[in-house]
């Protein structure tokens, strides 16, 4: 169990069934550590006569009467105009429908994400909801049918749509597609072979408006669902995971791509692997790269080192992990002398790595987590780069370290896992305008 204690609940609501929370003050409200990342602002649970006798607190954010009939106070979101609403229902089968309150007639409505939702009927025809200003919307593991589809390709604003987990036909998917205001789209491909999605992608894509394709496929998937993504005229940026060779084949008709993060199928041979590096090699308009857990020689290396235009390279590797790139790779990555921005992750990294590069003197982002880089690979980069953002993430840190990382008085955000409080107060002092563990990211 987690304790979320929190005092600026403000239009926000929580929707919370556990027996453990009536023995809490409102305000330290118990629930399992699942939701903790997700930062959803509504939680919606379908058992809610546990909860008895609980603090009326305004910082809970819910009332309950001596019955258990728990009364939340969804008109008052609704009157505020909540610009961002999250929800995540579980334990029961909520639909849209069920939210009405927080939904009708909020004119201000720019982000709705939902999850595990039973039933997306509220988005037909008939709704009372007006979605005319809604840029962002999340449908995740929930079911969508072509009439629900239908409606939401009409929504005039909406420029981002995600789907993940959510199984979808392809009909359904060729009505989004229709959509004249989606730019990004996210994706999981609902069954083992993908040939659904591979169809609506070959009959609509050329006329698509999608700039954005993210796509989760499982290792069961065959790499041939993927085989129209080509099509998409005006894609600049792709996200997908479990690939092999035979993507190679797709990727020298994505030349205008900016962004490509993909990630190998465990599958993929270290042969299949330089045969998609070189792939990539021809994308001269890339601008943003990232290799997850690549295992590929320095000869196919090379032309990713000599893409033009290339300044972000990330390249994470798991915690643990000791085996990494060569020497020859790094070297050749030390060698890309516009990179502005660099993750190289993983136990495998260390000083000897950071002497390598040393030429990366327009680098200005680096992420190192989980590396075991000491404060001499720290002092030299002080030494050579003018960094503004260094993730050091489970990057075990030492009082040295921590002297040099003062010294660093470029740097605007920063990330620890591992310094006390007091060496985090030392920091502060040390370079005030930087930002120590601020929800940094590096991408």
């Amino acid at each position: 169990m987690c304790y979320n204690r929190r005092t600026d609940l403000v239009g926000i609501v929580l929707w919370i069934s556990s027996s453990v929370a009536t023995s809490l003050p409102a305000q330290e409200l118990a629930f399992p550590p699942l939701f903790l990342p997700y930062n959803y602002d509504v939680i919606v649970v379908r058992t809610l006569d546990e909860l008895k006798n609980v603090d009326r607190s305004n910082e809970a954010g819910l009332l309950a009467d001596d019955a258990g009939e728990l009364r939340l106070l969804l008109a008052e979101c609704a009157t505020r105009q909540l610009p961002r609403i999250r929800i995540y229902a579980v334990g029961g089968d909520y639909s849209v429908a069920d939210l009405d309150p927080i939904l009708v007639q909020n004119l201000y409505l720019r982000e709705l994400k939902m999850a595990r939702i039973a039933s997306t009927n509220g988005f037909g025809e008939n709704t009372r909801h007006d979605f005319s200003r809604l840029k962002s919307l999340a449908i995740m593991h929930s079911a969508l049918d072509d009439k629900v589809a239908r409606r939401i390709a009409a929504f005039p604003a909406l420029e981002t749509l995600n789907l993940a987990g959510s199984e979808i036909s392809e009909l359904t998917l060729t009505e989004l597609l229709k959509s004249k205001s989606i730019r990004t789209l996210i994706l999981w491909l609902p069954n083992r072979t993908g040939e659904s999605t591979d169809l609506a992608f070959a009959s609509i894509s050329e006329d698509s408006q999608i700039v954005n394709l993210r796509i989760t496929r499982s290792e069961s998937t065959e790499e041939s669902s993927l085989k129209h993504v080509a099509g998409f005229r005006r894609l600049q940026a792709l996200h997908v995971g479990g690939i092999g060779a035979e993507f190679a084949a797709v990727l020298p008709n994505l030349k205008h791509l900016r962004e490509l993060h993909i990630g190998f199928a465990v599958t993929a041979s270290p042969e299949s692997q330089d045969l998609l590096l070189e792939s990539i090699g021809s994308l001269n308009r890339l601008e943003t790269l990232t290799l997850n857990e690549p295992a590929v020689s320095a000869k196919a290396f090379a032309k990713i080192a000599a893409l033009p235009k290339l300044t972000s390279l990330f390249i994470p590797w798991p915690n643990g992990v000791t085996a990494g790139l060569s020497d020859e790779v790094v070297d050749l990555i030390g060698g890309i002398t516009q990179l502005k921005s660099l993750e190289l992750s993983g136990e495998w990294v260390n000083d000897n790595t950071i002497l390598r590069l040393l030429r990366l003197d327009a680098l200005e982002n680096l992420k190192l987590a989980s590396t075991d880089v000491s404060a001499m690979g720290l002092r030299q980069l002080s030494n050579q780069c003018r960094l503004r953002c260094l993730d050091l993430n489970l990057t075990r840190l030492t009082a040295e370290s921590v002297q040099v990382l003062k010294t660093m008085d470029s740097l605007r955000h920063l990330r620890l896992q591992y310094a006390t409080e007091q060496q985090l107060a030392d920091l502060r002092k040390a370079i005030p305008e930087c930002r120590i563990n601020e929800n940094v990211e590096s991408r």
